[in-house]
């Protein structure tokens, strides 16, 4: 959560977001935690898919078991 809020603050997706907005980016939080324990996230979101991959950093770093990284394909990147 700590990385999320980083990368959160890091963008200025803080300063005037709408309440629906913010209910998302709680949402895109949880996405990015759950894909800690499964292979990443399934979605071309920067944020969610930044602090997944950083989450899955920390957690090597700490000994925990993190499966392999899934790819996001080119076809989805480029969109």
């Amino acid at each position: 959560m700590m990385i999320y809020y980083i990368l959160w603050v890091q963008n200025g997706r803080q300063i005037g977001r709408a309440e629906h907005l913010r209910v998302n980016d709680v949402i895109d939080m949880q996405l990015a935690t759950m894909g800690t324990y499964f292979n990443g996230v399934l979605s071309t979101d920067k944020l969610v898919w930044s602090t997944s991959r950083a989450v899955r950093a920390v957690l090597r770093q700490f000994g925990a078991f993190v499966g392999e990284d899934w790819v996001l394909p080119e076809s989805l990147a480029s969109r």
